[in-house]
């Protein structure tokens, strides 16, 4: 890794900046008008595209139009593009966004690359592979029923539906082809330094190809929303040498007097990040991201040097949920930031299930925080896994796990990971290799293992007296979890409460909750949350979360009229 020699003047850039405007789109987006159909267990892509029975579909998006595709052992899809002959003569990376459950992909024909996890990735394809004019870009995406599985569980990731959660398949993120000449700018990780009053934005570069000769890498960080005119807060050049192949380059970009992010106070900028050689535009990209800094210190979590409790709630069945929670903003803005508010807390843990790219806009545009979630659970059943089984389990989760942690590292709403859930096997690996992989990628964000203990984490799922055993219980638990704190790892209980079933009907309210009964039944129940919630506070623990049929309690703020919400999540916490 080589380090920044020399910060230059402005004026010194605008050779390159300027030499923008010639430059072809670099960024190809695939979204919009595809064509499906089902693909048979082992058909192959020439028998696919000659078929006629290919039905539009507009991609991304999360189930299937025609319903028996959702339960296929996969779908074909297909699109032609246009490139001009500036375009084609570049080398490409093609990325696919979310894909459940893994995919493979073919360019004019030629396979270019696949995955059997569900994670966002890229794939750099082969020099001379496009053309001028048309170009057809097929994904064959892979059903739930052709997963590799023992007794029924999955050998890759599945998230809750490996437990009775919707199987359906489907393209679920964007997906798009990047151009490039000589190397591409793979990615771009910015990490602030409040301290030294910077961004460190480590500058990954590859290629199809031996990269040769000199470069520079140019980053203008702007506030966001961008302005026409706008001065950058800050500007930082470095002159590279390309000879080789993959290698990583870190520029420390000033950044004094600029606005930190925070839930309370959400301050977005802007990195341009160009890579250019002999005034011509090699490769570019824009990454925004908060100037924050969330760390833990003495067993206690702190938001840019200030004391902060990760206090919310747990997204729960959101694979169920119709597309409208992934595209229509006024609503994930009622979810995310209006029903949070009105309860007193800013953020959600995702349940299995990373976070959706709009969902995470709204989050750092307008300020709520996560705890992402990947799709490795256990929820402490028993596994019949042989080591074959592991071999092929541990490193697709590792891959998975990996995915996420690239395409979601620069977004300032998310605070923590959670690689697992409930996960008791491979402790060891989860601990060591899964930990030590993503710490790598990112060094900047604590890793709870949901239910378990890392090297940053102790956490806890709490249901004593609301599931099993009697009501005291619950209380006896959070006294001896009160009592584990090390003085160096925060105490955390990322599930408890639980959400208001038949059993915990009876068991809490003493009758169901239906008609003239359910508002009663529903007060019972929420006041008993109430004071064991208090109880847990009273044990040092402090979770202090939120159920949404706590909402009639509290400190309630003024609320506008209620909105619709997505299926009820049943659990809740994170302390």
């Amino acid at each position: 890794m080589t380090y920044l020699g020399r910060v230059w003047p402005v004026l010194l850039l605008a050779g390159l900046a300027a030499c923008a405007a010639a430059q072809p789109e670099l960024r190809v987006s695939l979204d919009g008008p595809w064509r499906i159909r089902a693909a048979g267990a082992t058909e192959a892509l020439d028998a696919a595209l000659a078929a006629t029975d290919w039905t539009p579909a507009t991609l991304p998006l999360r189930r299937w139009p025609i319903d028996e595709l959702n339960d296929a052992p996969g779908v074909w899809a297909r699109r032609t593009i246009t490139l001009s002959a500036e375009q084609a003569r570049r080398d490409a990376a093609l990325h696919w966004g979310r894909v459940l459950w893994g995919v493979r992909a073919w360019v004019n024909g030629r396979e270019v690359g696949s995955s059997p996890v569900t994670a966002p990735e890229d794939v750099l394809l082969p020099p001379g592979l496009l053309r001028a004019g048309d170009n057809e870009v097929v994904l064959r995406v892979t059903g739930w029923e052709a997963l590799p599985k023992r007794d029924g569980v999955p050998l890759v990731p599945g998230g809750y539906p490996a437990f009775g959660g919707r199987h359906g398949n489907g393209v679920f993120g964007s997906c798009w082809i990047d151009l490039y000449q000589t190397a591409r700018l793979a990615a771009v990780q910015l990490l602030p330094d409040l301290a030294n009053e910077q961004v460190r934005a480590i500058v990954h570069l590859d290629s199809a190809q031996a990269m040769t000769g000199p470069a520079e890498i140019l980053i203008r960080v702007l506030p966001w929303p961008v302005t026409p005119g706008a001065a950058p807060v800050g500007v930082a050049r470095l002159r590279v040498d390309l000879s080789g192949q993959a290698a990583s380059h870190e520029v420390r970009v000033p950044m004094a007097g600029a606005k930190l992010w925070s839930p309370t106070d959400p301050n977005l900028h802007l990195a341009e990040v160009t890579l250019g050689s002999g005034g011509q535009i090699l490769a570019r990209r824009d990454e925004r991201f908060g100037q924050r800094e969330f760390t833990i210190a003495g067993g206690r979590y702190y938001l840019n040097g200030e004391r902060y409790y990760i206090r919310g709630e747990n997204l729960m069945w959101q694979w169920e949920w119709g597309d409208d929670w992934y595209a229509d903003r006024d609503l994930i803005r009622a979810y995310l930031l209006d029903f949070p508010r009105f309860m007193n807390h800013r953020g959600y843990r995702t349940h299995t299930s990373p976070p959706a790219d709009l969902w995470l806009d709204v989050a750092d545009e307008e300020g709520a925080f996560f705890i992402s979630e990947f799709p490795m659970i256990q929820n402490y059943g028993t596994w019949n896994f042989t080591d074959a089984d592991w071999a092929v389990y541990l490193p697709n989760a590792l891959r998975e796990a990996e995915g996420w942690v690239k395409h979601q590292r620069n977004r300032p709403s998310i605070l923590v990971w959670a690689p697992t859930n409930e996960f008791s096997y491979q402790e060891e690996w989860q601990n060591t290799v899964l930990y030590d992989a993503m710490k790598a990628l990112d060094p900047s964000r604590p890793i709870l293992r949901a239910g378990q203990n890392t090297p940053d984490i102790l956490d806890t799922h709490s249901y004593q007296g609301l599931w099993d055993g009697a009501d005291g219980d619950y209380h006896a638990g959070f006294d001896w979890w009160s009592n584990q704190r090390d003085g160096e790892r925060p105490l955390g209980c990322s599930e408890f409460c639980g959400g208001m079933g038949q059993d915990q009907q009876y068991r809490l309210g003493g009758a169901l909750a239906e008609g003239a009964l359910k508002r009663p039944v529903q007060m019972a129940y929420a006041q008993i949350l109430m004071e064991q919630i208090g109880a847990a506070a009273a044990g040092a623990v402090r979770p202090d979360p939120a159920v949404r049929y706590l909402r009639p309690l509290g400190r309630a703020r003024p609320h506008a009229a209620e909105r619709p919400r997505p299926a009820q999540h049943v659990r809740a916490g994170r302390g």
